[in-house]
């Protein structure tokens, strides 16, 4: 699908290829499929580009940038052979 726009008078046209894209990219948020693991006191690991990180179930699936994972970030490290949620 092509799309015009306009910029100073004269249109350009761009097409929007689907790519293939991790499921963290194009927000700051943390999305369902980035949860590996939930812990005993209710916080939530995930993982992102940049690694595992702690979260909370609040920021999980809303839509909204997670302060937890761009301001916040506690990196966490996780044992390969625990099993994961």
């Amino acid at each position: 699908m092509a799309k015009a726009s306009k910029m100073n008078g004269s249109a350009t046209v761009s097409k929007n290829k689907k790519q293939d894209i991790a499921i963290w990219e194009g927000h700051y948020g943390t999305k369902n499929e980035m949860v590996i693991k939930e812990l005993e006191n209710g916080q939530i690991v995930a993982q992102d580009g940049n690694g595992h990180y702690l979260t909370s179930k609040t920021w999980v699936g809303n839509n909204l940038l997670d302060p937890n994972r761009v301001y916040n970030r506690q990196v966490v490290e996780i044992s390969t052979n625990e099993d994961v949620v």
